[in-house]
């Protein structure tokens, strides 16, 4: 009983925060728009030059926007952009538009400086910080097993407390709740044995 019930809370406990960080998992999805570290409009072609420090990014652009040729270099003129459109991202959260997101590449920033952003077309296009694929699988991976194993634990727990119940008996003289299998009653200390001793002689009397 007492086992059963534990386990009943730790699942629903488990649900619960299961739920909640579904949530934020959810709310936590890269979305450009929000998250960018840089958002860098072209009225026209044109250059843009931003200060990045060391460290991965990604640049994306909205759908529906024309790019054209990206190139984004270094003090030095090398280039530290390369092409990757691989990843579509749509945003769709309450009280705003659906939005949807292109990958256009990923900058490899080996260090801290102005960088140069030069495209040929009009366009918006906003520099996030990259995010592996393996942060967000494992992510799921953990939200998954939590749930599993809470789900596993209520239903354990739901058996447990189902069976000590069907396991229960009255006690025929003070009538409160005892193990089916006692001996005695651990309320009143009565006898037990003697009354079903005494209750199936009635029994086998009124059968002849």
């Amino acid at each position: 009983m007492v086992i059963g019930t534990i386990l009943l809370v730790i699942g629903l406990t488990g649900i619960v925060f299961s739920i909640v960080q579904f949530g934020g998992l959810v709310e936590g999805l890269l979305d450009p728009g929000e998250d960018a570290l840089e958002t860098l409009t072209f009225d026209e072609a044109g250059s843009k030059n931003v200060m990045l420090e060391e460290g991965e990014y990604e640049v994306w652009r909205e759908e529906g926007d024309d790019l054209g040729d990206l190139a984004v270099t270094d003090e030095e003129g090398n280039s530290v952009f390369q092409r990757d459109e691989s990843q579509t991202i749509t945003i769709d959260r309450p009280g705003s538009r659906e939005r949807t997101y292109e990958k256009v590449g990923d900058l490899e920033i080996k260090e801290r400086g102005n960088h140069t952003f030069e495209t040929d077309e009009s366009c918006t296009l906003y520099v996030t910080e990259s995010r592996p694929f393996f942060d967000s699988f494992t992510s799921i991976l953990f939200f998954i097993v939590v749930v599993g194993c809470s789900v596993f634990g209520m239903v354990v727990g739901a058996v447990l407390v189902a069976w000590s119940w069907l396991d229960k008996k009255d006690c025929p003289y003070c009538g409160k709740t005892v193990s089916k299998d006692a001996l005695r009653c651990k309320h009143c200390e009565r006898d037990l044995t003697q009354r079903n001793r005494v209750y199936d002689q009635g029994v086998n009397h009124k059968r002849f």
